[in-house]
């Protein structure tokens, strides 16, 4: 199930780096993906190492531009109005689970890098750290982004709502950041396709850039169903699957205590 759902979104990360392409640059979708996936097989080549560099840049750089957007988004007029408004969810209980089912969604996926990493690595504290800084990483990217997007309206009719409000709030860092926007895809994608090889090499003994490239056979045709379509559709489901997995984690050591 896990490597179905990597699988999953690793072909949603994908469509969104077309959509990228699509919306903010003008250029075919499909272009897009396979330049990604031609990038991927690069990084892919290299190993661990390839993936660990490119996150040591775009990582640091996200945090950064998410937190300018939102020091910018505080500057603007009726901001405190629309952090406090809560507005109607005709959807209900989902809006209620939402949060949840996102937030198990991460953790879950996290385990497609952290695993095979912490196999290598071999330093339990070092692992540990990686993910708790990583998290808090994560929550502050999460809420600036959504305290920024609570200044657009009608967010959820753009691809990538975050680069359009960068080009009204400081249009000279506009292009910068949606390089940035596409590397965030991009190591989405590395780290997916990073565990997901890793997992198949421990039943099936093929050549890494055999397995990777037929992994992205599969994804490419996933991902040219719209990048929205796709995103309403598996994260919502792979999102109540990870609730599931979160909660088996907490009774595995339970169990084992108890035994």
């Amino acid at each position: 199930m896990m490597l179905f759902m990597l699988l999953g979104v690793c072909a949603v990360m994908l469509s969104g780096a077309g959509a990228v392409f699509e919306e903010q640059l003008g250029l075919n979708k499909s272009l897009g993906i396979l330049v990604t996936i031609a990038l991927s097989l690069a990084v892919m080549v290299v190993g661990l190492k390839g993936v660990f560099a490119v996150n040591t840049f775009v990582v640091p750089m996200m945090i950064l531009f998410s937190l300018i957007l939102f020091f910018l988004s505080v500057k603007l007029p009726g901001f405190i109005e629309q952090v406090v408004i809560i507005p109607y969810a005709e959807d209900g209980w989902k809006a209620v689970i939402g949060p949840f089912s996102y937030t198990a969604l991460n953790l879950s996926l996290a385990q497609a890098i952290l695993v095979p990493v912490a196999a290598e690595i071999k330093d339990d504290n070092t692992v540990k750290w990686g993910g708790i800084l990583g998290g808090i990483a994560l929550t502050l990217i999460l809420l600036s982004s959504h305290l920024t997007l609570i200044m657009l309206p009608g967010f959820e009719t753009f691809e990538i709502p975050m680069a359009v409000v960068m080009k009204q709030l400081a249009a000279g860092l506009y292009w910068i950041f949606v390089l940035i926007v596409y590397g965030e895809i991009f190591t989405s994608v590395i780290g997916n396709i990073f565990g997901l090889e890793r997992q198949i090499q421990k039943y099936v003994k093929l050549p890494s850039l055999l397995v990777v490239s037929l992994l992205f056979l599969i994804c490419y045709f996933i991902s040219l169903i719209d990048y929205g379509t796709l995103l309403s559709i598996l994260y919502p489901v792979f999102g109540y699957i990870s609730l599931i997995f979160i909660v088996l984690l907490w009774m595995k050591p339970v169990n084992v205590i108890n035994k």
